[in-house]
């Protein structure tokens, strides 16, 4: 009797043993699920931020050039002086420049960013800018003599390091004497 029982412990040795490395081995892959799944979240959140700050950047242009803009009608420094004459401008975080974007131009002071805007004036036989320029002339007729211009700000904000680029368009029109 005695050796039956030595029989059946020595088989459940064995046993033991091979649900131990299954429970090792299920564990194991859940394991490295885990971290996968970390991982790749990790990446879509930096994503999103990256986004993010090239969408902030390119608004940031758009608005820099306008508020530029509201006091350049007269001496076209900034806007541009007729249809087809498009005006790129770098947003830096100095101060806006004259010229597109290069190297080493960022619009933050960490060196992550870069903000362009291109103005231009649209189409003026075009006849919703016709009807726009007209309706503005309207809000502003209490105002005589005043001229309405339409300005097209098209601003790209770019995370080189993440190789993200954004772009916001804008319309504004400026009414001037």
């Amino acid at each position: 009797m005695k050796q039956a029982r030595i029989t059946i412990a020595q088989k459940q040795r064995g046993v033991a043993l091979l649900v131990c490395l299954m429970l090792l081995i299920i564990i194991s892959i859940m394991g490295i699920s885990a971290m996968r799944i970390s991982m790749s979240q990790s990446v879509i959140a930096s994503s999103s931020l990256a986004s993010e700050m090239a969408f902030q950047s390119a608004e940031t242009a758009i608005s820099r050039a306008i508020q530029q803009g509201e006091f350049d009608l007269d001496t076209r420094t900034v806007l541009p002086t007729s249809f087809g004459a498009p005006v790129t401008r770098c947003i830096s975080s100095g101060a806006t420049t004259t010229t597109a974007c290069g190297a080493g131009t960022y619009a933050d002071d960490k060196g992550v960013t870069e903000s362009q805007v291109v103005i231009s004036m649209p189409d003026p036989d075009d006849p919703a800018i016709g009807a726009r320029n007209l309706e503005a002339q309207v809000s502003f007729g209490s105002v005589p003599g005043a001229v309405i211009e339409s300005f097209v700000f098209a601003a790209t904000g770019r995370v080189d390091a993440l190789d993200i680029q954004v772009t916001n368009v804008q319309e504004t029109i400026f009414p001037h004497l």
